[in-house]
């Protein structure tokens, strides 16, 4: 009883975030200044007669009251429509079905690579607390925390692309050669720098969130007492700092899923990565309204089911995790 409540509590705050977000998206787009009918008219829209126009305009329906234009886009969302992308020129369904899997991909390495160099530098900044290491490790971070992603993303364009030329400048694939039919082995000499910067730009609120919880597990008098009976180095980093600092990394990576997902958009349009992010953007630019309410959608339930994953696991590893202190 207890589980399907929660359940339904968890699926009536899902509708109702869902139902405001994308109630305000559509407001804002549509009343922006960013006119859908200058894309297909090629900028020549003044040049058009009054009863082209308006005959133009009942055709994309932007002559309905934005109430009725937003039902209209509920009605087709319930029935699996999700509209045609004005800026892609195809269905918005395809156009995400190419799209984000390769968001993913990249998606997926950054939160791996985040976490991984974020709470590898927090524990070595504890161990290792007031020297060098340390010091170096908190420069890092907020040098990453304070640094815009897209101006590290151009510095290491320019020095590991341009400079150095080690790995490729731009784009997901060899020039003529779809994204998509490559394997994730094929593509991962474009993954690599925009993974790297991904897990830069994403590493310091891990880093400093472990340095912190390790030195309070250093401290404590479960480690002063291990101490007294003898163990040292790696068994009581093993019984007892990996076990306290991993599952709360673990729960802040999961709850920072907006934050790794704008610096996502960002570093794709750096590197012409042709994901979501990028065609968001494009999107944007061209007043694409139909694709930009999907993409949001999509963004909403990704950033909804991570910080749903933290909770859950917050609630049921963390007070075990207390436990082994």
């Amino acid at each position: 009883m207890k589980l399907s409540a929660s359940r339904l509590a968890i699926a009536g705050r899902l509708t109702l975030l869902s139902a405001l977000v994308l109630a305000m998206t559509f407001t804002l787009l549509a009343v922006s200044p960013i006119d859908p009918m200058l894309y297909y008219t090629s900028d020549n829209l003044f040049a058009m007669s009054a009863e082209h126009t308006a005959q133009f305009s009942g055709t994309l329906g932007l002559d309905q009251p934005l109430a009725t234009r937003f039902h209209q886009w509920g009605v087709n969302l319930m029935q699996g429509d999700l509209g045609f992308s004005i800026s892609q020129q195809q269905p918005v369904i395809e156009v995400l079905n190419q799209r984000v899997p390769l968001t993913l991909r990249l998606m997926v390495m950054g939160w791996l690579g985040s976490l991984l160099l974020g709470y590898s530098s927090g524990i070595l900044a504890a161990i290792y607390q007031g020297r060098i290491v340390d010091r170096f490790i908190q420069g890092l971070s907020w040098v990453t925390a304070s640094a815009p992603a897209f101006w590290i993303a151009l510095l290491a364009l320019s020095l590991f692309g341009v400079t150095l030329q080690w790995v490729p400048v731009c784009c997901g694939a060899p020039i003529g050669v779809s994204p998509n039919a490559m394997s994730w082995w094929q593509q991962m000499p474009y993954l690599i720098m925009p993974t790297l910067v991904l897990s830069l730009s994403g590493m310091s609120h891990v880093a400093m969130h472990t340095r912190e919880r390790a030195l309070q597990v250093l401290a404590s008098e479960h480690v002063l007492y291990a101490r007294l009976q003898g163990k040292s180095g790696w068994g009581i980093y093993r019984y007892h700092l990996f076990r306290n600092t991993l599952t709360p990394a673990v729960v802040l990576q999961f709850a920072g899923l907006s934050e790794l997902l704008g610096g996502s958009a960002l570093i794709e349009t750096v590197f012409n990565f042709p994901g979501i992010g990028m065609t968001m953007v494009v999107a944007g630019l061209n007043g694409d309204i139909a694709l930009l309410m999907a993409i949001t959608l999509l963004s909403m339930l990704l950033v909804f089911a991570g910080n749903a994953l933290a909770r859950l696991i917050s609630m049921k590893l963390l007070p075990e995790g207390r436990g082994h202190v």
